[in-house]
């Protein structure tokens, strides 16, 4: 079960929380993570930042996941006009890091 299909179960729109909790469970799905990490780019809180952080430089992470956390923090951080901490990617795992080098897509 991914996280849309929980949440319509409630009949409520998830909420940052809400899909931060989903991705940052290991035990949730892979492609429902994955489609968590994707769509928290439409916030902006802080504890969002900080949970695709922690995904993006976690190493133990799946690819697929670290990739969409590291396009998701370039979305919010582009659009709040925040430039990349260095000190952050220079941790992200390669599949984030792309977004943030000069060999990103």
């Amino acid at each position: 079960m991914n996280i849309l299909q929980l949440f319509s179960k409630f009949r409520k729109e998830p909420t940052a929380k809400d899909y931060i909790d989903f991705l940052l469970d290991k035990e949730n799905d892979l492609g429902g993570r994955d489609d968590a990490a994707m769509d928290l780019y439409k916030f902006d809180e802080p504890e969002v930042v900080i949970a695709l952080v922690k995904v993006a430089t976690d190493s133990s992470e799946e690819d697929i996941i670290i990739d969409s956390a590291g396009e998701s923090l370039r979305e919010i951080w582009n659009r709040n006009g925040i430039s990349p901490p260095e000190n952050i990617i220079n941790k992200m795992n390669p599949e984030a890091k792309k977004f943030f080098t000069n060999e990103s897509i």
